[in-house]
C-alpha cells in the first residue's frame, strides 16, 4: 500500500501541514519521468515517515487550483515545504540520493 498521499483542492493544505517537511511531486500519468520519480518517492515514502508525500496529477479538475497557485508549468516539479510554506523547487527527475539530502538540508 502507497504512504504517499493524493492531494487534490480540497486536502492539500492539511497535507502540506500535516508533517513538518511535505514533498508534494507534481506530474501526470503520460509524463515518463513523473513515472520514474514516483518511483523513487513511493520508496522514501515508505522509509520516511516523519514526512509526508503528497502526488499531485496536473491533468486531475480536482487539482486545478492547487496546480494553479502552485505555478507548474512543467512536470515532473517537486516542491519542498517546511512548517507548512515552501522552501524548495526542484524541476525534474532526481535520484534518490539528491532527495534524501533535499530532505535532510530542510
Amino acid at each position: 500500500m502507497s504512504s504517499i498521499k493524493i492531494g487534490k483542492d480540497s486536502n492539500i493544505e492539511t497535507l502540506i501541514n500535516q508533517t513538518n517537511i511535505t514533498v508534494v511531486k507534481y506530474g501526470a500519468t503520460w509524463c515518463g519521468p513523473c513515472k520514474m520519480l514516483a518511483l523513487v518517492l513511493e520508496k522514501l515514502a515508505d522509509e520516511m515517515g516523519d514526512v509526508t508525500f503528497v502526488d499531485v496529477d496536473v491533468d486531475d479538475d480536482d487539482a486545478e487550483m492547487t496546480v494553479k497557485s502552485s505555478e507548474v508549468s512543467s512536470v515532473p516539479l517537486m516542491v519542498f515545504y517546511k512548517n507548512g510554506q515552501p522552501v524548495n523547487r526542484v524541476l525534474g527527475f532526481r535520484p534518490e540520493e539528491e532527495i534524501v539530502r533535499i530532505i535532510e538540508s530542510l
